[in-house]
């Protein structure tokens, strides 16, 4: 039996620099397209959270928030504050201090627990909460990132007694559309 021939399935019509330049594009193509498959099962695109940290007065405060979103997905953040630590003074609530910028880049569904007080001087929002004396302060401010934001904020988050910041950190959400 004799071996049937195939017709070629590249266009021999074609010179060889475009045969070897189309070769190449369909090579680097499906090499991007692996790269992103890969990435995305990774869980290198999803959503990201960071945690931050500073001391001051007396105070440890510590902020987990969300650096990557989407819009209309989760873009809060939680605060744990510690102290104030001897010798400081005890007080009977913590008073924290958000930019007023980055709470309006979220869409804030609560706080929990709730603070004892809000108000705002500037550009930034004050929320003192009461304390329970040796324990831990931890406030879970939830929130998602609205469907009509697509760049994201950045802002700054202190812990003190509301008229000076004893620690504070810097916080930054990127959002993805």
């Amino acid at each position: 039996m004799t071996p049937t021939s195939r017709p070629p399935t590249l266009d021999s019509s074609q010179p060889p620099g475009k045969q070897r330049w189309a070769r190449r594009a369909r090579f680097v193509f499906v090499a991007a397209l692996t790269a992103f498959l890969l990435a995305a099962l990774g869980g290198v695109l999803g959503l990201r959270d960071r945690t931050v940290r500073a001391s001051g007065g007396g105070y440890t405060l510590v902020v987990r928030y969300t650096a990557v979103s989407r819009s209309g997905l989760r873009g809060g953040f939680d605060v744990k504050v510690h102290g104030p630590a001897p010798p400081a003074p005890a007080t009977d609530s913590v008073v924290l201090s958000v930019d007023s910028r980055y709470l309006d880049s979220l869409d804030l569904n609560r706080i929990v627990p709730q603070p004892s007080r809000e108000w705002s001087r500037g550009d930034v929002v004050l929320f003192a909460f009461d304390r329970v004396p040796g324990a831990d302060l931890q406030i879970d401010f939830d929130a998602n990132v609205p469907p009509n934001e697509h760049h994201g904020q950045s802002g700054r988050i202190a812990v003190g007694d509301g008229e000076r910041d004893d620690a504070a950190v810097h916080v930054r959400t990127t959002v993805f559309p």
